[in-house]
């Protein structure tokens, strides 16, 4: 047996155990989501994959992911539900489990993008971060930091 035969498959394994050590180590910086979207012809939803950037801070997870969400389907047959005026104020985790995502006002008024009322926005947002967040056990969505159709409290009579 020649030293060709023995060393071309000892070099190929080391090749191989490297670039393993080397991705376990540093992973691929973007990371695979499901996305669902409405169906066009007023169905149910629609799935597709998108690559978002990887994060470690759960904040920073959720932000992405809504702001991909916000960008809208890529495939034909679904449409955007977010308004792209919306922003998002701020997002807070509470022990990994519950989500306040407070939104600016355009969310709820801005209808140029998107054909959906508050309500099915909201049930859809939450059903995107159920799916793509399983430790989240409850999801508020605020805007102006306030709860949306909550019954607000008049001048205290004496």
């Amino acid at each position: 047996m020649s030293k060709r035969r023995i060393i071309a498959p000892g070099l190929l394994a080391a090749v191989l155990i490297m670039s393993s050590i080397l991705y376990l180590v540093s992973p691929p910086p973007l990371e695979r989501r499901l996305l669902f979207f409405p169906d066009t012809a007023g169905g149910d939803q629609r799935a597709e994959w998108h690559y978002v950037p990887r994060r470690s801070d759960p904040v920073d997870q959720i932000r992405i992911f809504v702001e991909e969400l916000k960008l809208g389907p890529v495939e034909l047959g679904s449409v955007p539900f977010i308004p792209k005026t919306a922003e998002i104020r701020s997002i807070i985790v509470n022990n990994g489990k519950v989500v306040y995502i407070d939104f600016t006002p355009e969310i709820m008024f801005d209808e140029s993008d998107s054909e959906r009322n508050f309500a099915d926005l909201k049930e859809l947002l939450i059903d995107n971060l159920g799916h793509n967040f399983p430790a989240i056990q409850e999801t508020a969505v605020l805007i102006g930091g306030q709860v949306p159709n909550a019954p607000s409290f008049g001048e205290i009579s004496r």
